[in-house]
């Protein structure tokens, strides 16, 4: 929305170098992310940089992952799996299980959307073990979504279909409406 990304362009300052600033930046990277994703990867890596000169290494892992995805959309899944592998290892240090059940999930994706679907299934089911063990469910529902629509690209419809019910129940009980939008079943 043009009024949002107006308004969240008033509060960044080149000057600014702190965790506030930080937020401005991913939030307004956030909304150009599908539609000018090199806008988006401009935004992201002006986050990063302040992220490292204040040593804030959550704001630098969740940048690394942004810019992962990033690269994931525009279709340069070896460099996106380079950031997501970095980022990984950030969140691993820092010990923020639900980033770290994201991050299985972006390399999971990347592995699926390269046709590599055991390493896909092996990353989203390290995922799904993070997120049940925190009681995570919308992340639980977000990887069994991942899980079915790797199952559905081996054409295994009926087990697509068992996970994708999966996915939609947690979506449900969660009152998440994208979620239950998006579900496959």
């Amino acid at each position: 929305d043009q009024a949002e990304i107006d308004s969240l362009k008033q509060f960044i300052d080149p000057a600014r170098r702190d965790s506030t600033q930080i937020g401005h930046l991913t939030e307004l990277a956030d909304l150009y992310y599908r539609s000018l994703p090199d806008t988006a990867s401009f935004y992201y890596h002006r986050a990063l940089d302040i992220a490292l000169e204040i040593e804030d290494s959550l704001a630098e892992a969740e940048c690394l992952r942004a810019i992962g995805t990033v690269k994931q959309i525009k279709g340069e899944y070896d460099s996106a799996l380079v950031y997501f592998a970095e980022a990984l290892s950030m969140l691993e240090a820092i010990g923020d299980k639900d980033k770290i059940a994201t991050c299985y999930n972006n390399i999971g994706y990347v592995y699926k959307l390269r046709g590599n679907f055991a390493e896909a299934i092996e990353y989203f089911y390290w995922a799904l073990e993070i997120a049940e063990e925190s009681g995570q469910k919308r992340q639980m529902a977000r990887t069994y979504n991942n899980i079915g629509s790797v199952h559905l690209s081996q054409g295994d419809i009926e087990r697509s279909s068992d996970v994708f019910e999966k996915a939609l129940a947690l979506y449900t009980e969660i009152g998440y409406t994208y979620g239950i939008a998006i579900s496959n079943v």
